[in-house]
């Protein structure tokens, strides 16, 4: 909820001139403000060296978020899903509205395979072995090699002109549409 809101200080919620509800009457602010400064997810003495290979920028609220992608992954799917990036405010694209996993940013990897989206869409692939099925957005400029019309070319068509490839690699269907 606070990331809906965004104010800059997390008091504002309970005051009288910015009180937001479903948050103010949950819990009153010191006890909030106490239990948010009491919290330990993890034990920080296991917290390895930013040097480490196996540093993770998470690692505070990573036993969390596997609980929460755990809980996630038990709701049944539905027959069509989106794949997408979101950054607060979140937008669900799915009919019901609801996030069945979910992978946690951590800032930029250290040595992507195959760089961030790539990486993306071999997971993808993943999840079509295991029967999930999934549509996803990726940038234009993310696709190299790929000539497509250019939006003054598209205008020009009128309106409803698109342009589209499509390919096949192991099995999965890609379609990219402009």
């Amino acid at each position: 909820m606070t990331g809906i809101y965004g104010f800059p200080q997390q008091r504002s919620y309970w005051t009288n001139s910015t009180r937001v509800e479903s948050i103010a009457s949950t819990m009153s602010r010191d006890r909030f403000l106490e239990i948010k400064k009491n919290l330990h997810v993890v034990d920080n003495t296991n917290q390895l060296s930013q040097n480490d290979p196996n540093y993770d920028r998470a690692f505070k609220v990573r036993p969390l978020l596997n609980i929460i992608k755990n809980n996630f992954r038990k709701i049944q799917k539905e027959e069509q899903l989106c794949v997408d990036e979101q950054i607060i405010p979140f937008k669900a694209d799915s009919i019901s509205g609801i996030c069945y996993d979910f992978i946690f940013y951590t800032g930029k990897a250290n040595e992507p395979q195959y760089g961030f989206c790539t990486d993306i869409v071999l997971k993808l692939f993943q999840l079509k072995k295991l029967g999930i099925f999934s549509i996803g957005t990726i940038r234009s400029n993310r696709l190299t090699n790929l000539n497509m019309k250019d939006i003054k070319s598209l205008k020009e068509g009128g309106r409803g002109s698109i342009d589209y490839r499509i390919t096949q690699v192991d099995g999965v269907e890609l379609c990219a549409t402009r």
